[in-house]
């Protein structure tokens, strides 16, 4: 499971971040919903089959995942652009 010091950012890359998240949080709410993940990948450029963007769903959100109304919170999202930008995304678990 990544970690909130796995790809940090630098200034320039925070304000790009915030521009990518901001067309995906419609509502303004500070976070998305997990169902906008596979459109929010590939408008980052990442093209994923379903099975593989499924086992990064742990990595991204942890265990649970199937109890809990997960969203993709700001400081999440930060995270993993990051680490698409350093192109240092984990393995997923098979």
């Amino acid at each position: 499971m990544i970690t909130p010091t796995d790809g940090a950012l630098s200034p320039e890359e925070l304000s790009l971040a915030k521009l990518h998240f901001d067309k995906f949080d419609t509502e303004n709410s500070g976070s998305i919903d997990i169902e906008e993940l596979p459109s929010l990948l590939r408008h980052l450029g990442v093209q994923m089959e379903k099975e593989r963007l499924d086992r990064y769903y742990y990595i991204f959100f942890g265990p649970g995942l199937d109890t809990m109304d997960p969203k993709l919170a700001w400081e999440r999202f930060c995270v993993i652009f990051g680490m698409l930008l350093r192109n240092q995304l984990p393995v997923p678990p098979t």
